[in-house]
């Protein structure tokens, strides 16, 4: 779903009055307000000495996607002028774009999330390693 219109505006309404967009929106800061307590729960851990290797796992992978999905989500709320970087017609200054092409590099640095997710299977959830 793609929202046309240079001034955040849809059938002559305001995006901010569609009850979609204000779900999706809504979801997104639930999901931060989530990843934002995991952050502060890792790091009362690390503070106790308590942390364990399944708990940083979490919020990397949690983090990064929740990242992946802000930039989907932003690019398709701006539509195509939420893709193009240097324009006069480029929401944000072009973030959208940005973070939409750099999304993926939290995914994949500090280890992968498949990798992390291998880790809270392993140390978290107890299973074995696959051989």
């Amino acid at each position: 779903m793609c929202w046309p219109g240079l001034k955040g505006q849809m059938n002559g309404k305001p995006l901010s009055q569609d009850p979609l967009i204000r779900n999706r929106i809504a979801e997104f800061a639930c999901s931060i307000e989530a990843v934002r307590t995991l952050a502060y729960r890792v790091a009362d851990q690390q503070n106790r000495n308590e942390m364990g290797l399944m708990d940083a796992a979490s919020v990397k992978v949690f983090a990064s996607e929740l990242l992946e999905k802000f930039g989907q989500i932003a690019t398709d709320l701006l539509g195509p002028h939420g893709q193009v970087k240097h324009s006069k017609w480029a929401k944000l200054n072009g973030a959208a774009e940005y973070n939409y092409q750099a999304c993926f590099v939290p995914i994949v640095s500090m280890g992968t999330n498949e990798i992390q997710r291998n880790i809270i299977a392993w140390y978290g959830l107890g299973l074995p390693r696959m051989k």
